[in-house]
């Protein structure tokens, strides 16, 4: 027992030395200590415990004399030993003097490390940028291949024109650049000065509010207590008219008295309806403050909200009154009797030909030949109208040939026509992004977010990759939970679209689109075609961010059900079948960048894109199951950061290949998880067992990309897994409420603090104080 607990006091470093076994007997031993500490507080085994001290008292003066013994024995050794320090010490100058001139030698081998290192790191970010320009090289081949038809008609009047067109633009270039920077520095200073002028306006605004609002609060209160004085005055109106009545009689100077009441409230009355009318006129002229810039009040904004509500009704009804399936077959009854008319068409001209030739052959005579006319007349005057209706009906059959995807199409010249996405770059380390995202946020925004939620969020991008690429941002209410990938966007200058999640929801046809049968076109959504532009080449270097705001509102197995499953495979499977039965003849009425395996129509999930769904908590909302938040990252906000001063900082724009290349740097640098780490993680991994729940395999992985991501942006290992620990593991308690795990509970807690020391997972043990007190009611 002495042993053991001599090993659970030592430092944790010292524990990577024992097996796993062992430690996790350390562990156990010190937790039963911990339950036994109750039974020494029993008489009977306090009693024993005195008899035992005595014991051990007895033993320990018996040990006292002997020690006497033996240090009047050593005491003679320590005169001899005196002599050997002697010699000792000369040994150790010289010792000491070696060892300093080794220390040398090693600065100089750190130093020549150091120096190779760097050089090694250089080479290493040349050789990167190397391989980005090559990949930059080969997307604009693909894009000159498809060009090349309409260059080479054009190469030899370049050629020709080449000479005087540069010196003209190496001249109207330098021009250029001056008078952009002239517009440059104008614009920034008048950017700054609108900035200047919206603050102070915005200040005013706010100031005239606050006036406008307490001269209401003023308004109604004068106006109460007007009609309490109103109520009183009636009141002693009718006690005046009835002691007028019953003192009619009466003594003059009574009648004087009450008279002059009357004239004093009645000057009250007049004084409040002055005051009344001077904040009628405060109250209109603090409206007239309330205009927009087009001086309309916001009831006529309202008014004008309202008719757009009803044209919106208004078109909702026209679309509920298109053809139903009836009418269409009514329609296709039509062309079937077309048919039929036209087959009739063909037997009367043979008729008509043949009626012809008889009268050629047989000179009919005249009345047969006015009356074959007439007849002629009047087939040719069917024909015509079965022509015009024959075109009619050939003109929509066209319209319905055209391509489904029409759209998308659109979608390609758009793309073709921006051409490749070039970045300004940012060059700089994953710890100064966090700090250059709060800042923008701050100075620009005016959005406030603490270092470690942008740490998390970055992380989980490069946790989530090349894994599920979903992300889940969680909490209350008003804590900026959609703003933030909309600022990370902005912040990086990479795309980002919003999708609002409806509660109507119930298969991917609600996010993707739906083939319309009537029409012979697809119904793309906002998603669908914002996820269709991320998939072209010319973007493939640009990140996109799609953001589905309040994503639980609807069951998200039902909607993202396609998504989950695919996005787990390898990255060429991740496709997305849009139309089944697909056939076009013509490929230039296809989308350039959908697939076409399978003989379907499928959109594809390329490695630029990430999926960040916002979620609240509350009750209506759907809840999460734990298929989805094993596959996703989660961030938890549960409160709004305190507001800082933001420093000022320059617009940049960052690629994919930088972005990567900045998470490859922090998952192949210092601080990945080591042998020792992954220990510890295995032994806290026992006690969860305990509670019917574990790290996984899954989890893991998402560890070993998530926690050196962290640390390269400024956190810590034990932040990074207590983390992870909070919020991916022991959030699956929270709807468990199961006696046990209380004792389970803080035998976890004392693990944790065994392991990693007091104090060190912070989050882990404020949620399981949390569990336990939920638990026990």
């Amino acid at each position: 027992m002495a042993k053991k607990n001599k090993r659970l006091g030592s430092a944790p470093s010292s524990d990577s030395q024992m097996s796993k076994k062992e430690r996790t007997e350390e562990l156990m031993d010190k937790v039963r200590q911990k339950k036994e500490a109750p039974v020494m507080a029993d008489e009977r085994v306090k009693a024993k415990v005195e008899e035992y001290d005595k014991l051990i008292a007895d033993a320990e003066a018996k040990l006292f004399e002997d020690e006497k013994a033996l240090k009047e024995k050593y005491e003679l050794l320590e005169l001899e030993l005196e002599d050997k320090k002697k010699e000792l010490s000369d040994s150790e100058a010289r010792i000491a003097k070696k060892q300093q001139e080794l220390s040398d030698v090693e600065k100089a081998i750190k130093a020549e490390r150091e120096t190779a290192r760097k050089e090694e790191i250089a080479k290493i970010r040349m050789d990167e940028q190397a391989i980005r320009e090559a990949e930059r090289q080969e997307l604009f081949a693909v894009w000159e291949a498809e060009k090349s038809k309409q260059q080479k008609e054009l190469e030899k009047y370049v050629k020709e024109k080449r000479k005087k067109i540069d010196a003209e633009l190496e001249k109207a270039h330098s021009t250029r650049i001056e008078a952009e920077e002239q517009k440059l520095s104008k614009i920034h200073e008048a950017d700054e000065s609108i900035e200047r002028k919206m603050e102070e306006l915005t200040a005013e605004y706010e100031k005239k509010t606050r006036e406008l609002a307490k001269l209401k609060a003023e308004y109604a209160e004068k106006l109460v207590e007007i009609e309490e004085e109103r109520a009183e005055i009636e009141e002693l109106k009718q006690y005046m008219a009835e002691r007028r009545k019953r003192y009619e009689q009466g003594s003059e100077a009574k009648v004087l008295e009450l008279q002059g009441q009357v004239k004093y409230y009645e000057s009250v009355v007049k004084a409040h309806m002055e005051r009344i009318r001077e904040l009628s006129e405060k109250s209109a002229k603090m409206e007239s403050y309330m205009l927009d810039d087009n001086g309309r009040t916001s009831i006529a904004r309202l008014n004008e909200l309202e008719q757009q509500l009803a044209d919106a009704k208004k078109k909702n009804d026209e679309l509920a009154n298109m053809p139903s399936a009836e009418e269409i077959e009514r329609l296709r009854a039509k062309a079937l009797e077309l048919e039929s008319i036209r087959i009739a068409l063909d037997d009367e001209r043979q008729k008509r030909e043949q009626a012809e030739a008889k009268m050629g052959a047989y000179a009919m005579g005249m009345r047969e030949l006015e009356n074959a006319r007439a007849s002629a007349a009047a087939l040719e005057s069917m024909n015509n109208q079965l022509q015009m209706r024959l075109e009619h009906i050939s003109k929509q059959y066209k319209s319905t040939q055209e391509s489904k995807f029409r759209v998308l199409l659109d979608i390609d010249k758009a793309v073709q026509a921006k051409g490749i996405f070039k970045a300004t770059g940012f060059g700089k380390t994953l710890v100064e992004l966090v700090e250059y995202i709060r800042n923008y946020g701050a100075y620009k925004k005016g959005l406030y977010y603490s270092e470690d939620t942008i740490r998390v969020f970055l992380a989980s991008l490069a946790a989530s990759e090349p894994a599920s690429r979903l992300l889940i941002l969680q909490g209350l209410s008003g804590t900026g939970k959609s703003s933030l990938p909309e600022l990370v966007a902005e912040a990086l200058g990479v795309e980002h679209r919003l999708v609002s999640v409806q509660p109507s929801w119930r298969d991917n046809r609600e996010l993707l689109g739906y083939d319309n049968d009537f029409t012979n076109r697809f119904k793309e959504t906002e998603f669908t075609k914002f996820l269709y532009e991320a998939t072209a080449t010319e973007n493939q270097n640009k990140m996109y961010l799609i953001v589905l705001d309040e994503m639980n509102l609807a069951r998200i197995e039902y909607y993202f059900a396609d998504f989950l499953s695919v996005l787990e495979k390898a990255n060429q499977d991740w496709i997305i079948p849009l139309v089944s039965g697909y056939r076009e003849n013509d490929d230039a009425e296809k989308p350039k960048y959908l697939n076409y395996d399978n003989e379907a129509a499928n959109i594809c999930v390329t490695k630029n894109i990430w999926f960040v769904g916002t979620a609240n908590n509350d009750d209506s909302t759907s809840l999460i199951t734990d298929k989805v938040y094993d596959r996703a990252q989660v961030l938890d906000m549960d409160e709004r950061a305190e507001a800082f001063k933001g420093k000022r900082v320059a617009k940049i724009s960052m690629d994919m290949p930088e972005i990567m290349m900045l998470f490859a740097e922090a998952k192949a640098g210092d601080n990945l998880l080591t042998d020792s780490d992954m220990q510890n993680i295995e032994t806290i991994d026992e006690y969860l067992r305990e509670l019917d729940i574990t790290f996984g395999n899954r989890i893991e992985k998402q560890m070993k990309d998530f926690v050196p991501v962290y640390v390269a942006c400024g956190g810590t290992k034990e932040d990074a897994i207590d983390y992870l620990l909070t919020h991916k593991i022991l959030r699956k308690l929270d709807e468990r409420y199961e006696p046990y795990l209380v004792a389970k509970l803080e035998e976890l807690e004392m693990a944790l603090n065994d392991t990693y020391g007091e104090g060190k997972f912070k989050q882990s043990i404020d949620k399981i104080q949390k569990l336990k007190t939920k638990i026990a009611g």
